[in-house]
């Protein structure tokens, strides 16, 4: 028996969505990545998306 956390299974994760191709390719790579800062990350990612098209 191995000790230590069990690794946790990769799912490959397909975000199809509005968004433009250059964040829904971020929110992907996070979610492959199976980050422990995941939320933080989705958020900044989100954020900065929303003020970049509001910006336009």
């Amino acid at each position: 028996m191995k000790r230590g956390r069990p690794k946790a299974a990769v799912k490959k994760v397909t975000i199809s969505t509005t968004v433009d191709p250059t964040v829904a390719k971020k929110l992907s790579n996070l979610a492959q990545k199976n980050h422990r800062s995941m939320s933080g990350q989705i958020s900044k990612i989100l954020e900065d998306w929303i003020v970049k098209v509001t910006s336009e």
